[in-house]
């Protein structure tokens, strides 16, 4: 091949624009901390995934924080008071979502986002959520979970919680509910 200076050029911007793809698929998970140029080099070839799961984690310490519900009696008590909440605050919620027909998320929000209800009075429930959790992540942007412990599990069940956010990465929390028999 004869390689005149314009080729040069041009195999040299390809080549760099190569590279800049690699790097940006390697870290773009958070683009912030590699620079303000690179993170909008990045951003505008791939989208600023960042915001996007900064909005599930918001929505989930705002439930985390402001939820109260009343006394329920199983998961779809929990599901229809935390859907008229997630209604009050603007949040677009979708209940029993189907995602391909044989899934069904509890809640959809925004469109792109799972949420997971369980009421956990045993260790394997709450290694089926984790399960599930996984599973809808892969189907949908992200996947959480709200959780209600009955007060008398709640010291050895919140251990594991704690364990599957750390070692695992799972977005999960713990509401407080009065569980009526």
């Amino acid at each position: 091949m004869n390689s005149t200076p314009d080729n040069t050029f041009f195999l040299i911007v390809l080549g760099l624009f190569i590279v800049v793809i690699f790097i940006c698929s390697v870290i773009r998970g958070d683009f912030r901390e590699y620079g303000e140029y690179w993170g909008k080099v990045c951003s505008n070839i791939f989208g600023d995934s960042k915001s996007k799961v900064d909005r599930l984690d918001s929505i989930l310490r705002m439930i985390q924080a402001e939820f109260k519900p009343e006394p329920i009696t199983n998961e779809e008590d929990l599901e229809k008071q935390l859907m008229v909440f997630l209604k009050a605050k603007g949040v677009d919620a979708k209940r029993q979502y189907s995602l391909d027909g044989i899934h069904r998320v509890d809640i959809l929000l925004e469109g792109e986002y799972g949420l997971e209800l369980k009421i956990v009075r045993e260790l394997d429930e709450l290694q089926r959520l984790v399960g599930q959790m996984e599973m809808y992540g892969m189907l949908l942007k992200d996947c959480a979970a709200v959780v209600v412990i009955p007060l008398e599990q709640r010291e050895k069940l919140e251990r594991y919680i704690r364990m599957f956010k750390e070692k695992r990465g799972l977005k999960i929390a713990v509401v407080e509910a009065k569980i009526k028999k």
